[in-house]
């Protein structure tokens, strides 16, 4: 069984935990401690795949928890990466990065030494898989000017050039899908419909105290 783990500091991504069980099935999950995360179940196997070609759908046969599993990521960077945040329910993501420069500082996860040896490459390469581009526009916004870029579908790459060297230069990339992907899940608008519930039951208990107190 593979176990992966990611705890981030982030306030957009705060835990996130699957693993990788082929017996797990629908009855019975992991058939460990109640848990039901692998993200792959003979169970759903239907037949070998079609193609070997990275981009085929027939490969993710057997899946499971794919619209969390797969998401976009900066395979090759031309700098120092500082943030990436990734929104599964409209799969647009933002991602950031630096040239290299003499600054040294204290280690920190968004404010990383820029400190590396010289950096001769200016293309950044970004998977985009293939089950979120499909049949979708990829639009694109830089934090600057001065930006080209190339999206190979059939790679579930896109390529991006920077021109600005000057060292400590900061480049963020800013990618959603038009029309975006149908939501995943509900996300409540404030905070009252986050507690909706919490907020109904206080008040009712108001009440019940308010309406025992005139009674006595």
């Amino acid at each position: 069984m593979f176990i992966h783990l990611t705890i981030s500091a982030s306030t957009n991504t705060l835990f996130s935990l699957w693993n990788y069980n082929p017996d797990n099935s629908d009855s019975h999950g992991d058939f460990w401690n109640g848990e039901n995360f692998s993200w792959f179940s003979r169970q759903h196997l239907t037949s070998p795949p079609s193609s070997l070609k990275q981009n085929d759908a027939s490969l993710d046969d057997g899946a499971r928890l794919l619209s969390a599993v797969v998401r976009p990521y900066a395979a090759k960077v031309a700098g120092i990466p500082l943030a990436f945040t990734y929104e599964m329910n409209t799969s647009s993501f933002f991602f950031a990065y630096s040239n290299p420069s003499n600054k040294l500082g204290k280690p920190k996860v968004n404010d990383p030494p820029l400190v590396h040896p010289p950096i001769l490459a200016c293309e950044t390469e970004i998977f985009i898989p293939v089950r979120l581009s499909s049949g979708r526009n990829l639009k694109i916004v830089f934090g600057a000017k001065g930006y080209e870029w190339r999206h190979d579908e059939e790679r579930q790459t896109l390529f991006v050039v920077h021109q600005n060297m000057a060292p400590g230069a900061v480049h963020e990339i800013n990618v959603w899908f038009d029309p975006p992907p149908e939501p995943r899940f509900p996300v409540d608008a404030s905070i009252l419909q986050d507690f909706a519930k919490l907020w109904t039951s206080l008040a009712v208990l108001l009440v019940a105290v308010i309406f025992y107190s005139f009674r006595a």
